[in-house]
C-alpha cells in the first residue's frame, strides 16, 4: 500500500479531514511536514478542502531564516497559500520555566492556532508519523506518565489540549480547532521512500541529531537497542498506543461521570473536591481525577509522573486534617475536613457561600444590617413564643431563636477573639470557641469570618454552629429574640 493509500485509510478510519472548508499546515520543511504537505495537496481536491502552510521560526538555529525562505519557496511553486511568523523561543523557555522542547511545542502549536483563527479554519494538521509515535510512547514510560501518556498521540485532537491556554484557542463564541495527523500510522523509512519517489528534498534540521534531547537519545539510541530484542518493537508501541487510546476513551466517560459528582467548586486557581465522595472512589479513579485537575490547572504540563500522583494520593488517605502534598507546576494539595483543595502555591481555599464577618457592628431589635461583603444581612425581631422545641438553632443553622430577657438588648456581632468560650447548648461545661469550630468541622479558613453574637461582653450565639445554652427557649420564656441571616442578590440600605 502507497503511502498515499495508507494516509486517506487513516483519514476515513478516524475522520481526520471535514469535507470543504481549510485545513492549516504545520511546516517545518523537514521530511514529514514535506510529505504531509505532498500528500495533502494531492488529497485536497476529493476533500474540498483548501490548504494553507503556517511555519513558525523558533529562533533556535542559525539556518532558522533560511528554512523559513525555503518553505515559503515551496509555497509558491505549488500555489499555496504560507504564514510566516517568528518566537524567540529561548527567552520563551527561560521566563517559563520550561524546556527548550516543550516551549517550541507550545510555541508551535500557538502560532497554528493564530493563523487558524485568522482564515476561520476548523483543522490543523501536522506531520507526526508512526516512529514519533513510538518515541513519544517510551519518553512517557521513561517519565513515568500515566494511560494519558502511555497512549500517545492521536489521529484527531483538540489543538487546545495541546498548549497552555484553551481560551486562546478556541475563543468566546469560536468553535474549537482541531489538531490532526494523517501520517501517523506511516512509519518514518516509508516516508523517505515517499519522498524520493516524489522528488521531494527536505530541508536538514540539524538538531534533529542533538542528543541532548531526550526525543533524540530514544531515536538514536534507545529504540535501535531495543530493536536488538524485538525487530517489531516500533510497531508494537503504536499497536500499545492505539490500544490504550481505546482504554483511555472508555474510563474518560466514567472520569466524566465522577468529576462532575465530585468536584464542588472550581476556578482558575483552585478546584475543590469533595473529600467524602473522592475518598470512595478506587485508587484509579482518585488518581485519574487529581491528574485531571493538575492539567485543568496547568495545561503547560504535559506529564505529570506517577511518583507525584502517588504521593498525593498518600497524604489524601492519611486522613490527616490540614496535611499538604506539593505537586508540579507550583500546585498544591491540601486537606481540609470535607473538601480537598487543589490549588496554586500561595492560594487560599475559596469562600463557602455562607454568611463572613470582619470588624464588629451593633444591633438594634428590630433591624437589618448589610455585612461588610454586601452579600449577606444579619436581621433581628422579637417574635412571641410558642412550645419548647418549636424553635430551630444550633449547628449549620443560619437562624438562631433565643430568651430575650436571658439574652439582652447590647447585642453586637463580630469575629472570634482569643480566649472566647461559650456554654453550648447540649454539652456541659464551657467550651472554647476553636474547639467547639473544631469538633462542628469549621474549616480553618472560616474560622476568623465567622459571625459571633455577643451581649453584653458575652458570646450566645456562633453562628452556623451553636447557640448558648443560658439562652434557649423553654418553656418559661415570655419573649424570644429571632437573629437571623438572609443572602441579598444587591445591595440594599443598612436599617
Amino acid at each position: 500500500m502507497s503511502v498515499l493509500q495508507e494516509a486517506q485509510e487513516a483519514i476515513e478510519r478516524y475522520g481526520i479531514l471535514n469535507r470543504g472548508g481549510t485545513v492549516i499546515l504545520g511546516i517545518s520543511g523537514g521530511i514529514d511536514s514535506l510529505c504531509l504537505l505532498s500528500v495533502m495537496r494531492a488529497l485536497a481536491t476529493e476533500y474540498e478542502i483548501s490548504l494553507h502552510v503556517g511555519h513558525l521560526n523558533h529562533g533556535i538555529r542559525r539556518e532558522a531564516a533560511r528554512d523559513a525562505e525555503w518553505v515559503q519557496d515551496q509555497c509558491r511553486r505549488w500555489a499555496i497559500g504560507c504564514t510566516v511568523g517568528t518566537e524567540d523561543v529561548p527567552t520563551l523557555a527561560r521566563e517559563r520555566g520550561l524546556s527548550l522542547e516543550e516551549t517550541a511545542r507550545q510555541a508551535r502549536y500557538a502560532f497554528l492556532a493564530a493563523v487558524a483563527r485568522e482564515l476561520n479554519a476548523d483543522t490543523v494538521a501536522v506531520g507526526h508519523n508512526a516512529d514519533d509515535q513510538a518515541e513519544t510512547v517510551l519518553m512517557h514510560l521513561l517519565r513515568g506518565a500515566g494511560l494519558a501518556g502511555l497512549r500517545g498521540m492521536r489521529p484527531v485532537a483538540w489543538l487546545d489540549e495541546e498548549r497552555p491556554s484553551a481560551r486562546a484557542v478556541s475563543g468566546a463564541g469560536r468553535e474549537r480547532v482541531r489538531l490532526v495527523r494523517p501520517l501517523l500510522t506511516i512509519p518514518r523509512a516509508e516516508l523517505e521512500l515517499y519522498a524520493a519517489e516524489q522528488g521531494l528534498k527536505p530541508v536538514e534540521d540539524v538538531t534533529n541529531a542533538d542528543t541532548a534531547y531526550l526525543r533524540n537519545r530514544i531515536r538514536h539510541e534507545l529504540l535501535p537497542l531495543l530493536q536488538d530484542y524485538n525487530p517489531s518493537i516500533r510497531a508494537i508501541l503504536c499497536r500499545t498506543a492505539e490500544a490504550l487510546a481505546g482504554d483511555e476513551q472508555l474510563l474518560e466517560r466514567s472520569i466524566r461521570k465522577a468529576w462532575d459528582q465530585i468536584v464542588a467548586y472550581r476556578d482558575s486557581a483552585r478546584i475543590v473536591y469533595q473529600r467524602e465522595a473522592l475518598m470512595r472512589c478506587p485508587d484509579a479513579m482518585r488518581r485519574a481525577l487529581l491528574r485531571r485537575g493538575i492539567y485543568e490547572l496547568r495545561q503547560s504540563l504535559r506529564d505529570v509522573s506517577w511518583i507525584n500522583v502517588r504521593d498525593a494520593i498518600d497524604v489524601l488517605s492519611s486522613g490527616r486534617v490540614g496535611a499538604r502534598a506539593t505537586l508540579p507546576g507550583g500546585l498544591r494539595l491540601a486537606i481540609g475536613y470535607e473538601q480537598v483543595l487543589l490549588c496554586e502555591d500561595g492560594s487560599t481555599w475559596p469562600l463557602d457561600d455562607r454568611p463572613r464577618m470582619s470588624g464588629a457592628l451593633s444591633l438594634t431589635v428590630p433591624g437589618l444590617w448589610l455585612l461588610p461583603d454586601e452579600r449577606w444581612a444579619v436581621c433581628t425581631e422579637w417574635c412571641d413564643p410558642i412550645k419548647p422545641g418549636g424553635w430551630l438553632s444550633g449547628a449549620g443553622a443560619l437562624h438562631a431563636w433565643l430568651d430575650a430577657d436571658r439574652a439582652g438588648q447590647a447585642l453586637s456581632l463580630r469575629t472570634r477573639q482569643s480566649g472566647d468560650r461559650l456554654q453550648p447548648l447540649g454539652i456541659s461545661g464551657s467550651q472554647t470557641v476553636k474547639k467547639l469550630m473544631i469538633d462542628r468541622r469549621v474549616p480553618a479558613y472560616e474560622r476568623d469570618a465567622v459571625p459571633i453574637l455577643v451581649s453584653n461582653g458575652r458570646i450566645i450565639w456562633v453562628a452556623g454552629v451553636q447557640i448558648d445554652r443560658e439562652c434557649a427557649v423553654t418553656a418559661r420564656t415570655a419573649r424570644v429574640l429571632h437573629v437571623w441571616f438572609e443572602r441579598r442578590h444587591a445591595p440594599k440600605e443598612t436599617g
